[in-house]
Formats: C-alpha cells, sequence, structure tokens
C-alpha cells in the first residue's frame, strides 16, 4: 500500500511540473509579407523573460521567444535574413504575462514592447497585448494547458507585430519614394 501511495505522488510530482513554452508552438508559419526589404535585420536577445522552474507555472524564456521570433520573420519573408551587422535592429522586451492559477480553460495575456532601429534611430515602437487560450478539451494536465496557452499567446504577439511592421515600412518606404520623387 505505501508503495501505491508512493508511486501515486510521484506521478503527480512529475507529471505537475511546470514545463517552459517552447519555440515550435511559437512560431509563425503561415503569413507572407506583401511587402518584403530585401534587408537583414537583427534580433536583439529578448529581455524580460522568465525562465520555469518545476512545481511553479510556465513561463516564456528569452531565449525561446527571440528564437521564435527570428524564425518568424524569416518565415514571413519581410526581412531577408538575420543578421547581426543588419542596419535593422529589433529591441523585444516582455513587460508581463499574465495567468490563471487555475481553472478549466486557460488564458494567458502577453504583454510586449518592440522597437525597431534603423542606423541607430527609432523608427517603430509598439507595445502588443495579445492573449493565448488553451482549453481542457486539448490538454487535460493543467501545467501542459498553462505552457500551450502561453505559446498561443507568444504566437499571437509574434504574428501582430510582423504586421505591423510591414504596414509601417510599407509606409515608410512611400514616403521615401515620395521624397525621392519630389527631388527630381
Amino acid at each position: 500500500m505505501k508503495k501505491i501511495i508512493l508511486i501515486t505522488i510521484t506521478l503527480l510530482f512529475t507529471y505537475n511540473c511546470a514545463i517552459t513554452a517552447g519555440t515550435k508552438k511559437m512560431i509563425v508559419n503561415d503569413y507572407n509579407s506583401q511587402n518584403r526589404l530585401n534587408e537583414p535585420i537583427h534580433i536583439m536577445e529578448s529581455t524580460g523573460g522568465s525562465i520555469t522552474i518545476p512545481f511553479w507555472v510556465s513561463k516564456i524564456s528569452d531565449e525561446n521567444f527571440t528564437i521564435a521570433i527570428e524564425e518568424s520573420i524569416l518565415n514571413s519573408k519581410l526581412f531577408a535574413e538575420i543578421d547581426e551587422d543588419s542596419d535593422y535592429k529589433l529591441k523585444v522586451e516582455i513587460i508581463d504575462l499574465d495567468h490563471p492559477w487555475f481553472g478549466g480553460d486557460l488564458t494567458v495575456t502577453l504583454f510586449v514592447n518592440y522597437t525597431l532601429f534603423y542606423k541607430g534611430d527609432i523608427i517603430f515602437k509598439k507595445s502588443i497585448t495579445s492573449e493565448g487560450t488553451a482549453t481542457i478539451s486539448e490538454m487535460l494536465l493543467g501545467v501542459y494547458r498553462l505552457r500551450r496557452a502561453n505559446q498561443y499567446a507568444a504566437k499571437k504577439n509574434i504574428q501582430i507585430l510582423i504586421q505591423e511592421l510591414e504596414t509601417e515600412l510599407s509606409k515608410k518606404s512611400n514616403n521615401l519614394k515620395d521624397k525621392i520623387s519630389l527631388n527630381y
């Protein structure tokens, strides 16, 4: 009997360990930019993320969020490549990851500040808030459901970022073309 209780307790602790949000479910694969810059971009290491501590709650690490942004931007083809020496540099700051402590369907809210620099000048600055919900029907265990909700919120946040960047860079490109045509 003691052995059964010990095994049950061990399984409960093992299956209820918090797991960090992995990159695969955070990457945007289904968005193609219509206005592509044939330029490289450098994504600075994200700040404000957290390492997941076992027996606590799932978090989004800076490393995983940065990788997801890089892969998503490459997939969207908005920028040509990731290059540390690029004139375009994106600063990423996770401000908050708001999550429930328990529940059936879990909704996470992610707040991120983005700043895009071009040759040291700020050309885009935006705070983006996104939500991700994981249902009890897709993930039975709460720790996995919370991790999935984190991933959904991150993916949505990155998709909004790419759309906003595309819109803003398209405006700036059109303004530059107008200025050039006025000079001739």
